[in-house]
């Protein structure tokens, strides 16, 4: 990957569900690259808000503080690029919204807060105030691998929320590996997280060494990504993955 120039230096995001160890492997690239570390954006503060909710108002409220959360991540992941940092990120920029997504589809319209979140970002990347990763890597795991690891740090992954994070994690799942991708091509690789973490840290280093992203034209496919995702909320039924 290019290097010459520090605005070219590359931001490499981790996504997948909820416990497939994200935090977990961001450590583990870091020690194994020398590269920098940045915390997924609900770490990142002291007191992160509560992901329980009892009506769409409440959740309306926890995603639009997670999307300053992540707004505010962009800005301090671009101001690490510019003093020459290489990042790995623990999740991208996109926020909570392919999660608001998933919730609305699996749990019906009255839950879809998603275009508070869509009009946000979008309003942000106009002012080239948000962006994507360069690359992103999308960590696919058996749900009985995911469910496993997280029952391991019950602090940070409650058993209360498992059922949800499952049901909506299986619907990003689709989301990332078909209109993500789709709409940023190059910039978006599945890679095989089953099996021991010093294993899967390997096999990102050796995706991340394939890969041909720098760090070009990010608002131009991100504009691409919130059209893709705004189309997903607005042309199919919610879908069905489980009872509530």
């Amino acid at each position: 990957m290019a290097e010459s120039r520090r605005d070219d230096l590359p931001w490499i995001a981790l996504e997948g569900p909820s416990g497939v160890g994200k935090t977990t492997l961001l450590r583990g690239l870091v020690r194994e690259s020398g590269r920098g570390g940045l915390a997924e954006a609900y770490d990142s503060v002291g007191h992160p808000p509560s992901l329980e909710y009892r009506s769409p108002e409440e959740l309306r409220g926890i995603e639009l503080e997670l999307v300053r959360l992540d707004l505010a991540r962009f800005a301090e992941a671009t101001r690490l690029r510019r003093s020459g940092e290489l990042l790995y990120l623990d999740t991208g920029f996109l926020g909570p919204l392919t999660y608001s997504l998933g919730i609305a589809k699996t749990m019906g319209i009255r839950w879809d807060v998603s275009s508070d979140v869509i009009g946000i970002v979008s309003e942000r990347l106009s002012r080239g105030a948000w962006g994507i990763p360069d690359l992103t890597l999308y960590l696919d795991a058996d749900p009985v691998v995911v469910a496993s690891r997280a029952s391991g740090s019950p602090e940070t992954h409650p058993p209360r929320l498992a059922a949800r994070h499952a049901v909506v994690g299986a619907w990003e799942r689709r989301c990332w590996k078909e209109t993500i991708s789709a709409a940023a091509p190059d910039r978006v690789a599945v890679v095989p997280a089953d099996g021991s973490i010093p294993a899967v840290v390997r096999r990102i280093l050796e995706t991340v060494r394939r890969s041909p992203a720098t760090g070009n034209a990010r608002r131009r496919e991100a504009s691409e990504v919130v059209r893709a995702l705004a189309a997903v909320r607005t042309g199919s039924r919610p879908a069905r993955l489980g009872n509530r």
